[in-house]
């Protein structure tokens, strides 16, 4: 009778734990399905190794969202094409940008979100897509291969120039250049005095430049008090020359019309002579006679 009891507690808690969990599951259920969620769509061109349906998508860090299928894009197989499912009211816009990332030392897979700018227009369906389209970003581990992979690249372009620069050509018209040196450097210890002779003539004659440099201020001064002279000079013979030209304008004035004048009346007494010279020669009598009267004309 003892054990009918046990039996009985034991089936009646197994059947009070069921309900309970079914209650909790259509709970559960419930809650979901009263959030309202818009399909987006992403296509990212890596690895996407960690992430089933159903993980989360966060924006910032904050679940919006999950993943409800993870396909190959039936145009470019390259590209995954993944379809998400984003809770309304959560701020898609033409900045967003979607990641893979993982979650903490777990390596649990998701989608982040992030936007770029904080004014950007809604993101909407583009030509071509049943749904819009939110554009990839790589995610850190394929920067972080990308970025090994410069590395690399560099390390061996530079292995290749330093393979390059020590050719045997290269490497033998390097020791003549060390040889040179040596020579060059000999020759510097055989004529050490010489140099030394040198650089004493070039200190004195720095040291002549040094003292020319100071007396070139009172040089300077000289050549103005100099200069100041001759421009003095300069002007009191300037000023002769006005004189002297204001005394030619007044000889000029005063004295060449009457010389000019007397010219013209001694001119014109030397024709005078010269027509009675002409007149004596012709008729001699003249002197004596005086001039005979001319003929009467018509009429007189």
């Amino acid at each position: 009778m003892e054990s009918r009891v046990n039996y009985t507690l034991v089936g009646f808690f197994v059947v009070v734990m069921s309900a309970v969990l079914v209650m909790i599951a259509f709970w559960l259920t419930a809650g979901s399905r009263s959030k309202e969620y818009n399909p987006y769509l992403a296509y990212m061109q890596e690895s996407v190794g960690g992430l089933s349906e159903q993980a989360a998508v966060k924006f910032n860090g904050v679940q919006v969202g999950y993943v409800e299928s993870i396909r190959l894009d039936k145009q470019n197989p390259q590209l995954v094409r993944i379809k998400l499912e984003i809770e309304e009211g959560t701020p898609i816009t033409t900045s967003t940008r979607a990641m893979l990332m993982s979650q903490g030392i777990t390596g649990i897979a998701y989608v982040g979100l992030m936007a770029i700018s904080p004014k950007a227009p809604p993101l909407v369906t583009t030509e071509g897509e049943p749904y819009p389209v939110i554009p990839s970003s790589p995610s850190l581990l394929v920067q972080l291969d990308k970025a090994v992979r410069d590395v690399s690249q560099s390390v061996s372009d530079m292995s290749t120039r330093l393979q390059r620069i020590l050719s045997p050509e290269n490497e033998l018209a390097l020791k003549n250049t060390l040889h040179n040196f040596d020579e060059f450097t000999a020759m510097l210890r055989r004529n050490n005095d010489v140099i030394e002779r040198g650089l004493h003539s070039v200190e004195i004659t720095f040291q002549n430049a040094a003292e020319a440099s100071r007396q070139f201020p009172s040089l300077a001064k000289d050549m103005h008090e100099t200069f100041n002279t001759i421009r003095s000079a300069a002007q009191d013979f300037k000023q002769t020359l006005a004189t002297t030209q204001s005394a030619l304008d007044t000889v000029s004035d005063q004295a060449i019309p009457p010389a000019v004048t007397m010219m013209e009346r001694l001119q014109s007494a030397a024709k005078s002579v010269n027509a009675l010279s002409k007149e004596l020669e012709a008729n001699p009598s003249t002197i004596i006679r005086g001039r005979v009267p001319a003929e009467p004309g018509p009429g007189e």
